[in-house]
C-alpha cells in the first residue's frame, strides 16, 4: 500500500503527502499501523523508489482491501 501511494504522489500527483496524511485520520487503523504506513511512503518518496504497482502487487493490495473491510464489518 505504501508502493502505491508513493507511486500516486509521485507520478500520477493526484494526491499530496499532507493530503494522504490528512485523509488517513479518518481510516480504521491503529494509529501505529497509520505511522508506519506513512514513515514507508514517505521513505520511498525521499529515495525516489515510486513505481506503479504490478499486477501481481495490485492483486495482493486489493485482497488486503476487501479482508480489511470484512474484518471491519464483522465489529
Amino acid at each position: 500500500e505504501a508502493m502505491s501511494w508513493a507511486w500516486r504522489i509521485a507520478s500520477r500527483r493526484d494526491i499530496t503527502f499532507k493530503e494522504l496524511k490528512t485523509y488517513s485520520e479518518g481510516w480504521l487503523r491503529g494509529p501505529e499501523v497509520t505511522a508506519e504506513l506513512l514513515e514507508k511512503v514517505q521513505t520511498r518518496l525521499q529515495s525516489g523508489e515510486t513505481p506503479a504497482l504490478s499486477i501481481s502487487e495490485m492483486g495482493r493490495m486489493e485482497a488486503g482491501k476487501k479482508k480489511i473491510h470484512e474484518l471491519t464489518a464483522r465489529s
